[in-house]
């Protein structure tokens, strides 16, 4: 029993000053901080349907950036549309998925994984460092709602007229 009290104070030492450098969820630092300012998105390439971005890809970037409302906005009615849209073009995104990755295998070889997922990251990041979250949620819950209601053939269509609200939710 001994031994055990000794291993436990051994490790709650280092908890205890990593538990008293942090501060109570929510507050601000005691130290000055700079200003924190959210970096312009990054050039992602082909975003939306002025960018050359067609069919499948859009569909998909569509996808994205309401997967990014859904755990950035914290709305429940958005998060819960967003659960029923994928499981009702549950086929419509599969085939979309696929197309990609076929196409950046095309385009990229063996090296097709990498930079599909350094491409992925920087569409979500252009979707999630909107500079106005507000607009962003507003825009995907409209997207959303109209999306449950659109035919798997003419999701393309909504995806071509929706991401350039979403892609420049921000900038109005």
């Amino acid at each position: 029993m001994t031994s055990f009290r000794r291993r436990a104070s051994a490790m709650a030492v280092p908890l205890l000053a990593l538990a008293a450098c942090s501060s109570p969820r929510g507050s601000a630092p005691s130290y000055p901080v700079p200003s924190q300012q959210v970096p312009p998105p990054i050039a992602v390439g082909p975003v939306g349907p002025s960018d050359s971005v067609a069919g499948p890809q859009q569909v998909w970037h569509l996808r994205s950036a309401l997967n990014v409302a859904a755990l950035a906005c914290r709305e429940r009615q958005l998060t819960d549309h967003y659960n029923r849209l994928l499981k009702h073009h549950q086929d419509l995104f599969a085939q979309a998925y696929a197309a990609e990755q076929a196409r950046y295998r095309h385009q990229y070889g063996n090296s097709w994984q990498t930079v599909q997922d350094r491409e992925m990251t920087r569409l979500y990041n252009l979707f999630a460092n909107q500079p106005s979250r507000g607009r962003f949620c507003q825009a995907a819950g409209s997207i959303t709602a109209r999306a449950l209601d659109t035919p798997a053939a003419d999701m393309p269509l909504l995806a071509a007229r929706s991401l350039p609200a979403l892609e420049g939710a921000g900038a109005r």
